[in-house]
């Protein structure tokens, strides 16, 4: 069976493996050929935050998804930002400033970090509009959405590749292909 909420209207299915060889294909094909998002949030409700699986000293390189030091757990998004806690796509690379117990979130002030990163400029940012920020998806939206330093997301950056078929020109590619968000679709 799977878990729904108390309305028996909204489930989740835990997996815990997952093929993105094979998923990240099909996400992209009805993106490009049918113009239709895959996934697709309505809203910024959960996050996955990390949590150490063992005692962490100060100094300690985090690992991120998949590694020995932290792994994810799902928790509402306004818990996890009331709280400070760090997002575990943003974990990789980050140095801790103090330890943290085992089985303990590591929150933002336990690590350091550039605040003028664009990631996590682009993540400030979609805290910042918990209730307000608009679906994260290319596709259904309207108008062009802003965001700081100059970012678009919107039918501003959509285009056709040479085989004439849609294509998404990537915002600040460089951005993307050097952070954890490098296959999240906005």
């Amino acid at each position: 069976g799977v878990q729904t909420d108390s309305t028996g209207q909204y489930g989740v299915l835990y997996r815990p493996i997952h093929f993105v060889g094979l998923e990240l294909n099909v996400s992209v094909l009805r993106a490009g050929l049918n113009g239709q998002a895959t996934g697709c949030p309505t809203g910024f409700l959960g996050d996955i935050v990390t949590i150490a699986k063992r005692d962490l000293a100060a100094g300690e390189v985090l690992d991120g998804e998949g590694g020995y030091l932290v792994y994810g757990a799902l928790r509402p998004a306004a818990d996890g930002l009331k709280t400070g806690h760090l997002p575990i796509g943003l974990a990789r690379g980050m140095r801790l400033a103090r330890p943290v117990a085992a089985e303990h979130p590591v929150r933002w002030s336990d690590i350091m970090y550039e605040a003028t990163d664009p990631i996590i400029k682009l993540r400030r940012c979609l805290a910042a509009n918990l209730y307000t920020f608009p679906r994260l998806c290319l596709y259904p939206l309207k108008t062009p959405q802003r965001l700081p330093e100059g970012f678009v997301i919107g039918p501003a950056e959509r285009g056709r590749d040479s085989g004439g078929l849609p294509a998404f020109k990537p915002i600040r590619q460089m951005l993307l292909t050097s952070s954890p968000y490098t296959h999240f679709h906005f």
